[in-house]
């Protein structure tokens, strides 16, 4: 338990160490891969070097900005015949997630964590499974 504790830790940019564990403060794709991939998730650079996440067969996106600082989670569908009102209501009722309907009509959905002033182990690991668990649940009630 030691030893992939040890793995883990490393699989992110620490920025310190304190009584609570390790503090992330940034990462970077391939550290962000691996964790990923520890955590036993299906991840892959696409053709653009973007992080793929597949889900159940569909394809959900990983991106890092600010500088390395934020993480992204995304998934749009283009074919999506859905209206502002539903979309609206999706974001009354749902915390940790935002939806839109893009410039393009494509039905967006995105999620971001921020690692600014840090953030312990933990966070990441949650962050992602509530990414899991939105997009489960706006996929049945948006893309049948």
């Amino acid at each position: 338990m030691v030893v992939l504790m040890a793995v883990f830790s490393l699989s992110l940019v620490v920025a310190q160490s304190t009584k609570y564990g390790s503090i992330i403060s940034s990462t970077t794709k391939e550290q962000l891969m691996d964790f990923m991939k520890n955590e036993g998730y299906a991840v892959q650079l696409d053709e653009d070097g973007d992080i793929l996440w597949k889900q159940d067969g569909y394809k959900t996106y990983l991106f890092l900005e600010d500088d390395n600082t934020v993480i992204l989670f995304y998934v749009a569908f283009s074919d999506v015949d859905v209206s502002v009102e539903e979309v609206n209501a999706w974001n009354r009722d749902h915390k940790f997630s935002r939806s839109y309907i893009d410039d393009e009509d494509a039905l967006c959905l995105e999620s971001d964590l921020c690692l600014t002033g840090g953030v312990t182990q933990e966070r990441p690991r949650s962050f992602i499974k509530i990414c899991r668990d939105v997009f489960v649940s706006w996929r049945s009630e948006f893309i049948y």
